[in-house]
């Protein structure tokens, strides 16, 4: 019971729950509204529920039921409504194992080599077959490791079956998308040709680290780390053809946070286990070579460093001058290149003592300084924003009940108002109306679902089925 919930604090939200013999919720219904309730216990009676409409009463929960088992799995679940539950259009779900000559088995080699392997032994797999409203069923195969090895979706008489092949270190090694199993089918082999233009696939260091990456189509994206598992280096396939001496690299503090990153041009070409092998004992790796930053970000304090200069705090007049100067662990400031050119764009954020973004300082090569401030109430709801841009000054007000639903939203523009938005909701919380001004007022409308099915103003409506 949410006592006061429904909008204007007149009227308690109640949800009601029924259980089976095991304990297990069975029938979970939709909430209604009880005036005058102040929280007492509300006995069962299906007219409460008449807010979702005519004949809708006997139909306004969710059905859940579970197999006649130990294992108390969930085999049948029903959303509420009517028309749901007169064509039992209802999700199913049934467990079973996998016959013969029905999953494929592949491996991984030592080299890395997908390897076809027949199919798995009947009973080897478990199998969740999970039928949906409409009919569609959707196919989950795992293994003793709790693997998923297969998942198929059949509609009809077309299936589609995407494969998951893992290795001897329970690493993902290949997926196989419906398309490429389909032809590694056919072919009966696997085929590298295949594999490249339409599966993925990945390879992992001996601290099951991923070194290298391959999508459909793409070339391998190459991954170094150092001697604390932190990405330092990586080269996609388009960095490899501009020149296989670029790399991207990231440059960490402490903590493991990035504070800089860009690309390094090397000073002279080096394969990437040969890179793996000169960052494996070094906490601060960077091979040596012509580095272009292209983003540097500063945490914890607003000192200036050598590379960054925090944009000093700008006060207004209804927004929180106090910030806090040490919000640990938290993004202070950031300079980004705008690629291809020599300018920068810089950012400082200011936090309250919640690690609330108060002040938001942006500066941009051609546009100057733009900054936002913003204030909260003290659930955190924002009661007001700022935006400044050069001589003029946006601002948004905000209103909300006490269960923080927006009530108003009103604009100003120089100080002159433009504009409000008042937000109508029924009693159960739902937004059923907008109000554009005193001129244009919108009306939404919903299923028992909470499904919008319909939009109406004095100038458009839109009907949903």
């Amino acid at each position: 019971i949410q006592v006061g919930g429904s909008p204007g604090g007149n009227a308690d939200l109640v949800l009601s729950y029924t259980y089976n013999m095991m304990g297990q919720v069975e029938k979970e219904y939709l909430p209604y509204a009880k005036t005058g309730n102040n929280g007492a216990f509300d006995k069962f009676s299906p007219e409460r529920w008449s807010v979702y409409g005519t004949g809708e009463q006997a139909y306004a929960y969710n059905l859940t039921q579970y197999e006649d088992s130990p294992l108390m799995r969930v085999s049948r679940k029903m959303g509420p409504g009517k028309a749901w539950h007169t064509s039992d259009k209802s999700v199913r779900v049934t467990y079973g194992m996998n016959s013969t000559n029905e999953v494929r088995c592949y491996k991984v080699s030592s080299s890395g080599s997908l390897i076809a392997s027949g199919f798995y032994g009947a009973g080897k797999l478990e199998v969740i077959v999970e039928t949906d409203e409409d009919g569609h069923r959707s196919k989950t195969y795992t293994d003793s490791n709790e693997r998923t090895l297969l998942t198929v979706s059949v509609n009809g008489e077309d299936s589609l079956a995407t494969y998951y092949v893992y290795d001897d270190r329970n690493c993902l090694r290949y997926v196989l998308p419906p398309e490429a199993s389909h032809r590694l089918a056919e072919a009966g082999t696997t085929d590298i040709s295949v594999l490249h233009s339409l599966a993925y696939s990945y390879e992992y260091d001996k601290l099951n680290r991923m070194i290298s990456k391959r999508l459909p189509g793409c070339a391998p994206i190459y991954m170094v780390y150092d001697c604390r598992d932190r990405l330092v280096l990586s080269q996609d396939g388009t960095r490899r053809t501009a020149d296989t001496k670029k790399w991207s690299y990231f440059l960490y503090d402490s903590h493991d946070r990035v504070i800089e990153s860009g690309e390094i041009l090397l000073s002279a070409e080096q394969t990437c286990g040969e890179l793996q092998l000169a960052a494996w004992e070094n906490e601060h790796y960077l091979p040596s070579g012509t580095r272009t930053p292209l983003q540097y970000t500063v945490y914890d304090n607003y000192k200036p460093t050598e590379n960054v200069t925090a944009h000093p705090f700008v006060a207004a007049v209804g927004y929180d001058t106090p910030y806090t100067l040490y919000p640990s662990g938290l993004t202070t400031s950031t300079k980004t290149r705008l690629l291809g050119t020599d300018d920068w764009l810089t950012e400082t954020i200011y936090y309250d003592d919640r690690s609330r973004v108060i002040q938001t300082l942006c500066h941009y090569p051609e546009k100057g300084l733009r900054y936002r401030h913003t204030a909260y109430d003290f659930t955190g709801n924002v009661l007001r924003k700022q935006d400044n841009i050069g001589t003029d000054i946006l601002e948004t007000v905000y209103t909300y009940d006490d269960r923080a639903r927006l009530l108003t939203k009103a604009n100003t523009w120089n100080g002159r108002f433009t504009d409000k938005i008042t937000y109508v909701y029924d009693a159960l919380g739902r937004l059923t109306g907008r109000n554009y001004g005193d001129k244009v007022s919108e009306s939404l409308s919903y299923n028992i679902r909470g499904w919008l099915t319909g939009i109406e103003s004095q100038h458009f409506s839109q009907t949903l089925h």
